[in-house]
C-alpha cells in the first residue's frame, strides 16, 4: 500500500471513529482496493481488500480490547497492559499496547519472557527515549518498540511468519 493511500485511509478511519454512533462506510480506491471502515466513537475498524484478493484488517480502541484469537501463543503479554490496536494481513501482525510500566521496565520484562519462550533476540537498542528489541524463532521474526506516548508507555509489536 502506498503512503498517500495509507494516509487517506487512516484519516477516513479517524473520521469514522469520531462519530458517537455506529457508522460504516465502504469505498473503492483509485488503485482498486475496497475499504470498509466502521466506528462508534470509542473503537474503529478497517478492512482493506486488494484487487488480487489480499486482505488486511485493522482494529483500534482507546479503551482497550480483547487479545485476538490468532495472537501467537508464544508471544508474551505484559500483565495489565491494554491492547489498543491490532492489524494483520498475510503473514504479518502488528499489535499496539499501553503498558503500566516505564519503557525500561517493559523492555526488561519482554527480554526475559521472549527468551523463556525460546525466542532468540539481539540486545535491545536505545533510540532516544524509546527502546527496540528484535529476534526470531523457527522462521518467524518479531520487532518490539517501547517508548513514551504522552503520559503512557506504548509498545508496538510486529510479528512476521506463520504461527
Amino acid at each position: 500500500m502506498k503512503t498517500p493511500a495509507l494516509c487517506l485511509l487512516a484519516a477516513c478511519l479517524l473520521a469514522v471513529s469520531g462519530c458517537s454512533k455506529q457508522s460504516t462506510r465502504t469505498m473503492k480506491t483509485s488503485d482498486g482496493k475496497e475499504v470498509t471502515m466502521s466506528g462508534d466513537g470509542k473503537s474503529a475498524s478497517m478492512d482493506v481488500k486488494t484487487a488480487d484478493g489480499q486482505k488486511v484488517h485493522l482494529q483500534s480502541s482507546a479503551e482497550g480490547m480483547a487479545i485476538p484469537a490468532d495472537f501467537p501463543k508464544d508471544i508474551p503479554v505484559f500483565a495489565k497492559s491494554k491492547l489498543r490496536m491490532a492489524s494483520g494481513g498475510g503473514a504479518m501482525r502488528i499489535y499496539g499496547f499501553v503498558l503500566p510500566a516505564t519503557p525500561a521496565e517493559g523492555m526488561a520484562y519482554y527480554e526475559k519472557k521472549f527468551a523463556a519462550q525460546g525466542w532468540e533476540a539481539k540486545p535491545h537498542m536505545a533510540m532516544g527515549e524509546s527502546l527496540m528489541l528484535q529476534g526470531g524463532k523457527a522462521g518467524r521474526t518479531f520487532m518490539l518498540t517501547i517508548g513514551p506516548d504522552g503520559k503512557d508507555t506504548y509498545a508496538q509489536l510486529t510479528v512476521t511468519g506463520s504461527n
